[in-house]
C-alpha cells in the first residue's frame, strides 16, 4: 500500500515535470498523448506497481533523448556556481566565525573581511549556451573546485569543533604546531573562497576569467585538492 501511495506522489511530481518540459519545448501537441500514456500507467500500477514504475521510466527516457533536455541541464552550470556561493555564505561562514570566536590571540588575520561578506555576490549575466565549448568546460571544472573547496572547509571546521568539544575558549599560543597549522589552513581556504564569491567567472569577451583561472590553481594547492 505504501508503494502505491508513494507511486501516486511520484507520478504527480513527474507529471508536473513532464508538463513543464513539454511547454518549454513548444510540444503542446504531445500533452494529450502523454496524458493517455500516464493514465494507462496508473491502471497498470493498480495491478502491478513494479511494471508501472518501469513503464513511467521508459516514457521519461524517451523524452530525455531530445537534445534540448541536455541543453537545459547545461544551462544550470552558472546558476550552480552562484548557489555554491550562497551555500558558503549561509552554511559555512556562520560556523566558521563561531569557531574563530573561541580562539584567543589569533595571529594577524584579517577577520574583518569575514564579517563584511554579504550576500551580494558577483553573478555572471552570460547565458551558458552562448559560451564556447572550452569556456563551458572551464566553468564545469571551476564549479567542481569550488564545491569541493567548500566541502573541504566544512570538514576542517567540523574536525576543529570535535577536537574542542566542551571547551569554550582556547589560546592560539598554547596550541600545538599541528593545531596552529590546521587553523591557519582553515583561514586561508576561507579567504580564497571569499575571493571566488567576488570574482566574475566570465570576462567581457565571454571567455573564462584568466584571473579566476589563476585563483583556482592557487586554491587547489591550499585546499589540497588533487584532481
Amino acid at each position: 500500500m505504501l508503494r502505491l501511495v508513494l507511486g501516486g506522489v511520484a507520478l504527480a511530481a513527474t507529471g508536473y515535470g513532464l508538463k513543464k518540459y513539454i511547454e518549454k519545448n513548444d510540444k503542446y501537441y504531445e500533452m494529450e498523448d502523454i496524458g493517455f500514456k500516464i493514465t494507462d500507467g496508473i491502471d497498470a500500477a493498480a495491478e502491478k506497481t513494479d511494471d508501472f514504475f518501469n513503464y513511467l521510466i521508459e516514457i521519461v527516457d524517451s523524452l530525455g533523448s531530445d537534445s534540448s533536455m541536455e541543453t537545459s541541464k547545461e544551462l544550470n552550470a552558472l546558476d550552480n556556481i552562484h548557489k555554491t556561493k550562497e551555500k558558503f555564505y549561509n552554511e559555512s561562514m556562520p560556523i566558521l566565525l563561531e569557531v574563530f570566536s573561541t580562539i584567543k590571540n589569533l595571529p594577524d588575520y584579517d577577520m574583518e573581511q569575514f564579517y563584511k561578506l554579504q550576500q551580494r555576490f558577483v553573478k555572471d549575466d552570460s547565458e551558458f549556451y552562448e559560451l564556447d565549448e572550452n569556456t563551458q568546460e572551464d566553468l564545469k571544472n571551476y564549479l567542481e573546485v569550488f564545491s569541493k573547496g567548500v566541502d573541504r572547509l566544512n570538514e576542517l571546521v567540523e574536525d576543529r569543533i570535535n577536537s574542542c568539544e566542551n571547551v569554550q575558549t582556547v589560546d592560539f599560543a598554547t596550541l600545538s604546531v599541528d593545531e596552529q597549522e590546521e587553523i591557519e589552513n582553515i583561514y586561508l581556504i576561507a579567504v580564497e573562497l571569499i575571493e571566488f564569491c567576488y570574482t566574475q567567472s566570465i570576462d567581457k569577451e565571454n571567455n573564462f576569467s584568466k584571473k579566476l583561472a589563476r585563483q583556482i590553481l592557487v586554491f587547489k594547492k591550499i585546499a589540497q585538492l588533487d584532481f
